[in-house]
């Protein structure tokens, strides 16, 4: 998780930007926090940080091929390169570049697509709920199915019925549910 407690301001997809007042796509969630620590989502490493005009303080981390984005942030605690491991202090939320006040910009992509946040982290923190019962490290490192449901949001496979029940994956594409 982000942050301790997960509270959305702004959903990802398409809405009336704040500032500007003309519809865009929110690539992302804006998380509801005030001077908050700010968590690796999963282990990683950090691949960026900087400043944006419109992100303003920002980190970037490479999850192996997903990418979390993490924005408005008010102090950076870590480096380009930096391996963090899921649940590490990366920041503090803050309410630099484009903003009306404090939150935290969160986004997922893969492959160079924003997904979802919100879908991922329910199915993440329910693992992570698993993981913890059982005494078990959140290790945070992605399951098959997880990685598959990854790929599925951005339309990068395909599984026939019986693929997706072995994998217990809730779609399937089929040609004879396209036909239908």
């Amino acid at each position: 998780m982000p942050l301790n407690s997960i509270k959305v301001n702004s959903a990802f997809g398409k809405r009336i930007h704040p500032i500007t007042h003309f519809a865009d796509f929110h690539r992302g969630i804006d998380l509801h926090a005030r001077n908050e620590p700010v968590f690796s989502f999963l282990t990683g490493k950090v691949s960026g940080v900087g400043f944006n005009p419109i992100l303003g303080k920002f980190i970037r981390i490479d999850h192996s091929g997903l990418e979390s984005i993490y924005g408005h942030l008010s102090i950076i605690l870590v480096r380009k390169g930096e391996e963090v491991r899921s649940g590490e202090v990366i920041a503090v939320t803050g309410s630099t570049g484009r903003v009306t006040g404090e939150h935290l910009h969160f986004s997922l992509r893969i492959g160079g697509v924003y997904i979802d946040p919100v879908n991922f982290i329910l199915r993440y923190y329910k693992v992570a709920k698993i993981n913890q019962i059982n005494f078990m490290e959140n290790s945070a490192y992605l399951t098959l199915r997880q990685k598959l449901e990854l790929l599925a949001m951005v339309e990068e496979v395909e599984l026939n019925q019986d693929e997706a029940w072995v994998y217990g994956i809730g779609f399937a594409d089929t040609e004879e549910e396209q036909d239908g």
